[in-house]
């Protein structure tokens, strides 16, 4: 960002310094294909790292991999089932122990979890 001068009002952030998502970490769920797995490319390319959830161990495994190649940012790849509701704080924790942090979650899977009653 540019520094002020002295008539003028402080200059705004360019798209780009309001898109660097350098130093974040991302958890994409339904990531290893479709929109999910360009959300998870499009993040990485911001600087982001990323993990890759899916229920395919191997076809995130195969994301994260490509992920890592073309941008060199770290990329893990867990298994997930959004429809279990044990899933999803398994996600979390391992998520932050691989990453040490999550900064964003973009919630891509096809499912979630059913709830018996909404009172």
């Amino acid at each position: 960002m540019s520094e002020p001068t002295a008539d003028a009002a402080p200059a705004r952030p360019t798209l780009q310094e309001l898109s660097d998502l350098t130093g974040r970490v991302a958890i994409v769920t339904g990531g290893s294909r479709g929109i999910g797995r360009a959300i998870a490319q499009r993040l990485a390319e911001a600087g982001a790292d990323v993990v890759v959830a899916s229920r395919k161990l191997d076809a995130c495994e195969a994301a994260a991999a490509e992920i890592r190649a073309s941008t060199g940012r770290r990329a893990a790849a867990i298994a997930f089932h959004a429809g279990r509701w044990d899933d999803c704080g398994r996600l979390v924790d391992e998520a932050v122990s691989t990453m040490g942090r999550l900064d964003v979650l973009v919630s891509n899977a096809g499912m979630s979890p059913t709830y018996d009653r909404l009172d």
